[in-house]
């Protein structure tokens, strides 16, 4: 195991996981955050850094007054890109220093007493978003330390022996969960099956373009082969007049390339349209790059090539006695 750190599902920012609250911006307006318990060691287990700023140490004090219950100080903050950008800070290192107005619950205070008075909590560091899926858009959320009551556990294995690092969990919860069932998941498997469907939709249709592919190839074989035994007298005559083998595979090469140009012009736009249209889903993807479109043409008239290559070849191999003499 190469290292543990608690902290809340907000903190992973997963989906149906939320735990807003009200935040004071400027102007006196007010903004919805999600609050994010951590303990310390959660952004390093996960290799976060810090766009400005710093992250949680027990050398500072300030980060973990929670640690006593009874205490009313306000602890200390990291917020994401997407609150700094809402607390209206263009710059990162601008947040830094800067105090962010929010209500926490006082020990002893109760419903009949009203909501918490808001109290500033000073913005110790910024830190990317961190999307757990593409979908949807990462809240403005705010970090602070709390060193109990956190519900999720993250572990980072260092891969050499994984069956057994699971088995030293599973038994040392056993010692310390009070019977609770323990809900282990890789991170990489909570992630697939966020993309489950994507995953189901990808493979059909795979499957499908590539029965797709493999029709219309034979129907180009047999194409090209119907057309070639149609012009087996003119590959002669070319031939009987100069032409080498060369000339007449590219001619014949040429032919069957004019139509798969005038198809791939054709389905470029709407396959761009299609993409377009289906990459609005996710909130964070990739933009359509002009060049995929070229590769997609060029692979298109590549495969179209070597499907009719070997018929053209052998027909403009033939000898042209040959070829004349053929009905």
């Amino acid at each position: 195991m190469a290292g543990a750190a608690c902290s809340s599902y907000n903190a992973l920012n997963t989906p149906n996981a939320k735990n807003l609250t009200t935040i004071q911006i400027g102007g006196g307006r007010k903004a919805t955050f999600d609050l994010a318990p951590v303990d310390y060691g959660f952004f390093e287990l996960y290799g976060i850094k810090p766009l400005a700023g710093r992250l949680f140490q027990q050398s500072h004090g300030e980060d973990g007054v929670l640690a006593d219950p009874k205490t009313n100080a306000m602890p200390t903050v990291i917020i994401n890109e997407t609150a700094a950008r809402t607390l209206g800070f263009s710059d990162p290192h601008k947040a830094i220093g800067r105090p962010m107005l929010w209500a926490r619950g006082r020990p002893g205070q109760g419903p009949s007493m009203g909501p918490p008075p808001m109290a500033p909590s000073q913005i110790v560091g910024v830190v990317p978003d961190m999307p757990v899926t593409v979908r949807v858009a990462t809240d403005p959320t705010f970090y602070f330390v709390v060193p109990k009551n956190l519900n999720v556990l993250s572990i980072r294995m260092n891969g050499r022996d994984i069956p057994g690092t699971i088995k030293a969990i599973e038994t040392a919860w056993k010692k310390t969960g009070k019977g609770a069932p323990l809900n282990e998941i890789f991170l990489s498997q909570f992630r697939m099956n966020l993309y489950l469907d994507l995953i189901i939709q990808g493979v059909t249709i795979a499957i499908c373009a590539g029965l797709a592919v493999l029709i219309a190839c034979l129907g180009l074989f047999a194409l090209s082969a119907y057309t070639t035994e149609r012009r087996t007298k003119e590959i002669g005559v070319r031939k009987a007049m100069g032409a080498d083998t060369r000339s007449v595979v590219l001619l014949l090469l040429w032919q069957f390339t004019v139509p798969v140009l005038v198809a791939t012009a054709i389905a470029i736009p709407l396959g761009a349209l299609a993409m377009t249209w289906w990459m609005r889903g996710f909130v964070y993807h990739a933009p359509l790059s002009a060049w995929i479109f070229v590769l997609a043409a060029a692979a298109a008239v590549v495969i179209a090539w070597c499907t009719v290559s070997w018929q053209s070849f052998t027909v403009a191999r033939a000898k042209p006695a040959g070829s004349l003499r053929y009905e």
